[in-house]
């Protein structure tokens, strides 16, 4: 069984299970705001094809994924784990990447340059050198670098508690909005994030976000995308007073 961090601004719909990959296969949970993988190094073993399953499984998950790496990571892995959106190491992190970038799901080509810059992954790539916890840290390859696994579980906790505050809606429309527009040329992006934006903008979440404020309590985040009317309190304020700006700046 996987285990479930329960945390005071986590309800039952938004359950985070700590994933361990050493454990076999996995399910996502329909009711998850986030994922937190463990046991990367134990993937090594794995055939090539079942890699690049779980990899495609992490670039259509539209929630955050949290990765704990307690060790090194080579070749396919280390292009793997780029695919999460938080990447927390330890003193044994070390990552090895091949020589040529690994031809596996569409979205992890380019990862390691846009990360890094053209230079920086030349440089480690064509050098074949290990890079460790600390370089790793500052080349962004982790966002976050403490001490041990236990450590590292705690600020991937800490880091659900805030998105937990946070419209799963507006997540996962983010999180889809970066992975589409980071392969797409440069207009088609910007009217992927002006789509992704507006959805958000209209969503009930944004309307019970509005109400929250103005009412001074703490929002009751859904997730439901189902559009909020802007012809009613509190957005009909609102959009009038975007009308009257309007009309004194004409």
């Amino acid at each position: 069984m996987n285990r479930y961090i329960q945390s005071a601004d986590l309800d039952q719909f938004q359950s985070v299970p700590v994933i361990q990959l050493d454990r076999g296969s996995y399910i996502i949970p329909e009711t998850a705001r986030a994922l937190i993988l463990t046991g990367f190094e134990s993937l090594s073993t794995r055939p090539l094809p079942e890699l690049e399953d779980l990899a495609a499984k992490w670039q259509s998950t539209r929630i955050p994924l949290l990765a704990i790496i307690d060790g090194p990571l080579a070749g396919v892995l280390a292009e793997m784990v780029l695919l999460c959106h938080w990447r927390i190491g330890t003193s044994r992190t070390i990552f090895t990447f091949p020589t040529r970038p690994w031809s596996g799901p569409q979205s992890t080509s380019g990862l390691l340059r846009g990360i890094v810059g053209k230079d920086r992954e030349l440089e480690i790539r064509l050098s074949g050198r290990p890079v460790e916890a600390s370089l790793a840290l500052s080349a962004g390859l982790l966002q976050v670098l403490v001490d041990s696994p236990s450590a590292a579980l705690s600020r991937a906790e800490a880091i659900v508690s805030q998105l937990a505050c946070t419209s799963p809606n507006a997540i996962r429309l983010a999180i889809d909005a970066v992975t589409q527009g980071i392969s797409l040329p440069l207009g088609t992006a910007l009217a992927v994030e002006t789509d992704h934006f507006i959805r958000s903008i209209i969503s009930a979440d944004a309307r019970e976000g509005v109400n929250a404020f103005f009412e001074k309590r703490m929002p009751n985040f859904t997730g439901c995308e189902g559009q909020a009317r802007l012809d009613q309190p509190p957005f009909n304020s609102y959009t009038e007073s975007l009308l009257v700006e309007e009309d004194d700046r004409c």
